[in-house]
């Protein structure tokens, strides 16, 4: 129990994930069903481009055999190498800016989004660099292809957790449940009272 008390000091202390403690499997659960079906459909141009230029490919080859998964996994790979990943990330990051301004009055409290300034930089940096990469191509500039592939690679899943981790504070601040509410404040109130009662003994 001391050990789980030092590490959720630990966890609290650091920025983004203060509020992880707070959460219920529930709030992950959710959270990552969001996350899953946003991240699906916001990168569907790369995979579904990659599926039809893979067919068209597939269409107008003259071999017997044809490995369309591959010749889709190669697209796939062609398009990646590009950086196109940073574009993504500058996309999908947006909702997290929005997420993180909210606060919901509960029946008892206000619930504020948990290392609101920490993640409303990241969004903003990640959005940013979106837009330096989105001028590079634009303007036909030279870049490293190489270093715009690993720099992708590394922020497009951490792109990813952030957008996970605010779906779950989205979930913690908007679980408005007055019933639910009304219980904790009662429990809390009768703890604090028991407490003061035996400090009066």
């Amino acid at each position: 129990m001391e050990n789980r008390n030092i590490l959720v000091k630990l966890i609290r202390s650091l920025p983004l994930i203060d509020g992880l403690p707070d959460l219920e499997l529930d709030h992950f659960k959710s959270a990552a069903k969001e996350l899953f079906f946003t991240a699906l459909l916001s990168t569907s141009p790369l995979w579904i481009g990659a599926f039809a230029a893979s067919l068209i490919s597939a269409g107008t080859s003259q071999s017997a055999e044809i490995d369309i998964l591959g010749i889709m996994w190669e697209n796939l790979k062609s398009s990646i190498n590009t950086g196109a990943l940073i574009i993504y990330s500058a996309a999908l990051i947006a909702p997290v800016i929005y997420i993180a301004t909210q606060e919901a009055k509960g029946t008892t409290n206000s619930k504020i989004f948990p290392s609101r300034p920490w993640h409303i930089l990241f969004a903003l940096i990640i959005q940013i660099v979106g837009c330096v990469y989105f001028v590079i191509q634009f303007l036909q500039l030279s870049m490293n292809q190489q270093f715009a592939f690993y720099f992708s690679i590394y922020l497009f899943p951490f792109t990813l957790v952030l957008l996970l981790i605010a779906f779950c504070y989205k979930n913690l601040i908007f679980e408005m449940d007055p019933l639910r509410e009304m219980e904790n404040s009662d429990k809390n109130f009768s703890a604090n009272y028991s407490r003061h009662r035996r400090g009066q003994q």
